[in-house]
């Protein structure tokens, strides 16, 4: 495979640390799932799991909306994100 013949939005997903974080937790819960020892506290890690990845993917977008402010790029995908 060619990675000058790769979509240039599959490049960014590739990129985007969104996406590997959703990735990570992606592969922890078919881990979880398949480790028959966390069978009884499974639903419990998954929940925790997500909620921690939720965060951080929500601290991934606030980051990048306050750096597109300090640097002025204009992004339509930040103007309805506010900040606390």
């Amino acid at each position: 495979m060619n990675i000058n013949n790769l979509n240039p939005a599959n490049i960014a997903l590739f990129k985007s640390r969104k996406f590997w974080a959703a990735a990570m937790e992606l592969v922890f819960m078919v881990v979880v799932a398949l480790v028959p020892e966390l069978e009884s506290s499974a639903s419990v890690l998954i929940l925790a799991s997500m909620a921690i990845v939720a965060v951080v993917i929500h601290g991934f977008a606030v980051e990048d909306k306050v750096l597109a402010e300090k640097t002025g790029v204009r992004n339509a995908k930040y103007d309805n994100m506010s900040i606390m």
